[in-house]
């Protein structure tokens, strides 16, 4: 998997990397030679996962709807070359029978992601002074 322009190794962040669409993506991401930063809010996983691979990952429990959370990611991430946002969740039963905090929690972590109140998110700041790096939305 290469981008037009990209670096031969890149700082590759995935929210939602546990779940089997995450792990594959970072596998594919891993065996492309780049260097990742896990993001899911399971750090037993997570450090299951670092273990399966033969080099270092960084991993981090992060809820992406939890500003706290998001600026450990921002200090912790540096330069991020690919954000893939594969974070999601659902809640299974009707919309009918969805209460409003429901919706809005799906929406939090669906739709907005790792953003805060300010505008540009935190882990974009940099990106975007760089203006070199690439945002992927799983949805």
């Amino acid at each position: 998997m290469t981008f037009a322009g990209a670096p031969a190794k890149r700082r590759v962040a995935i929210s939602g990397s546990t779940g089997g669409l995450g792990r594959a993506i970072a596998r594919r991401f891993f065996d492309a030679g780049d260097d990742l930063l896990l993001l899911d809010t399971d750090l037993a996983v997570l450090e299951q996962m670092r273990a399966e691979f033969d080099r270092s990952v960084d991993v981090l429990a992060c809820d992406q709807t939890h500003e706290p959370d998001i600026a450990r990611f921002a200090q912790m991430a540096g330069p991020i070359d690919v954000f893939v946002n594969n974070a999601g969740m659902t809640i299974r039963k009707p919309l009918t029978q969805m209460s409003y905090e429901d919706v809005q929690a799906i929406f939090s972590t669906n739709a907005v992601g790792l953003r805060v109140p300010s505008s540009p998110p935190l882990y974009l700041a940099d990106a975007y002074r760089r203006c070199s790096s690439t945002h992927i939305s799983v949805s």
